[in-house]
């Protein structure tokens, strides 16, 4: 007898088949989430890489945009201190309204410039 007719004989033709597409459904439903988990491995990458790409983003504009302004606050407040040791009204006025200006500016007006530029393969970027 061979290996299947001694399988059919000890669990019946219908048992054997029952057994035989048990089989199958467990292989395809295997290969079914093996290609899932692919498919989550696949989406995790990516995503992991597009914030990776968006933590370089900000990590590259918040230092430059804030250095843009420290140098421009630095430049007011030196013109204010001169402006006081110099009793010059016209000075002060104007030191106060720079360093008022930068304060009220949003520091994000720009992102989305910033954000285009460091997109775009040909530009070139200085920081």
């Amino acid at each position: 007898m061979t290996t299947v007719g001694s399988f059919a004989a000890f669990f019946g033709k219908q048992g054997a088949f029952k057994i035989i597409e048990e089989a199958v459904d467990y292989l395809k439903t295997r290969e079914a989430e093996a290609t899932k988990r692919e498919y989550i491995r696949a989406k995790r990458d990516a995503l992991v890489t597009a914030l990776n790409h968006e933590r370089d983003f900000v990590f590259a504009y918040f230092p430059a945009r804030f250095a843009e302004r420290r140098e421009s606050l630095q430049q007011f407040y030196d013109v204010l201190h001169a402006a006081v040791e110099n009793s010059n009204s016209d000075q002060l006025q104007v030191a106060l309204e720079g360093i008022l200006g930068i304060i009220k500016d949003n520091p994000l007006k720009d992102l989305r410039e910033f954000r285009r530029e460091w997109e775009d393969p040909n530009s070139e970027f200085i920081l």
